[in-house]
């Protein structure tokens, strides 16, 4: 997550670059004269990585594409059913549903907002639910002090999850 949110403000472009230059044997400093940063910055960004070049990111073949996502876009302001766009862009009228729904509904709907989300919404490593839930972690925080198995506490503790 740091990573990410230390090469966020890099194009895709420069982070490549970065990462180019770096296995050219060029300096944190050079590549920073190169791309316009200073080369603290440069070496906090490999640092995070431990100095190895991060995969690059894929799309899932489940994920709708960014030409999908427009179609849904379009036969949204055409006023399309969800299983009209669905038939027109071979996916299921859930999927089309779902899509929507997460990302504004029907009225708010924009197709490169709803793939920046989708891209955000992948990255990992993602938080877990015990740090965004303070409740279900106290509650398991007893429970373990008492000695509880994780059987146990998962069936106790299943209504807190959702």
């Amino acid at each position: 997550m740091a990573v990410n949110l230390m090469m966020r403000g890099l194009t895709e472009r420069e982070q490549e670059r970065v990462w180019e230059l770096r296995a050219e044997g060029h300096s944190s400093r050079a590549i920073g004269r190169e791309l316009g940063l200073r080369p603290q910055y440069v070496s906090l960004c490999v640092a995070l990585t431990g100095g190895v070049r991060p995969p690059v990111r894929k799309r899932s073949q489940r994920w709708l594409t960014k030409t999908e996502r427009e179609e849904i876009s379009r036969g949204l302001a055409r006023g399309d059913g969800f299983r009209a766009i669905a038939v027109g862009i071979s996916r299921s009228h859930t999927a089309v549903s779902r899509e929507v729904n997460r990302n504004g509904g029907r009225a708010r709907y924009r197709a490169q907002h709803a793939e920046a989300a989708a891209w955000d919404r992948a990255r990992r490593p993602k938080p877990s639910k015990l740090a965004l839930n303070s409740t279900l972690r106290a509650l398991v925080e007893e429970k373990l002090e008492l000695r509880w198995s994780p059987q146990q506490i998962i069936a106790m503790a299943a209504p807190h999850l959702w």
